[in-house]
């Protein structure tokens, strides 16, 4: 069993670019999502655009290369939601 200091030094904020098609278009896509493996950003992605934008899986496409990055630290990231993430007592509820 991990401790919460193990757990809270996993936690990553990842960078998702690519597009989808809908209407025969291509829309892009550039979203930062709070994950601890890359699977868990991707599939977080998936179930987000999924949702808001009636989209199926096999229509959103993510490059292999330079699709998915870590960002550093919270500051790069595009919203103020990740901006705790630094901070010292921070604590994922459960």
């Amino acid at each position: 069993m991990q401790s919460k200091e193990d757990y809270m030094s996993e936690l990553k904020i990842f960078r998702i670019s690519g597009f989808y098609k809908k209407a025969k278009r291509k829309i892009p896509i550039n979203m930062d999502v709070r994950a601890l493996k890359e699977e868990d950003a991707l599939e977080t992605m998936y179930s987000v655009i999924g949702s808001k934008h009636l989209v199926r899986r096999s229509d959103i496409f993510i490059p292999k290369e330079g699709g998915i990055t870590v960002l550093e630290n919270a500051d790069m990231a595009r919203t103020r939601e990740f901006a705790d993430i630094d901070e010292e007592g921070f604590v994922i509820p459960r």
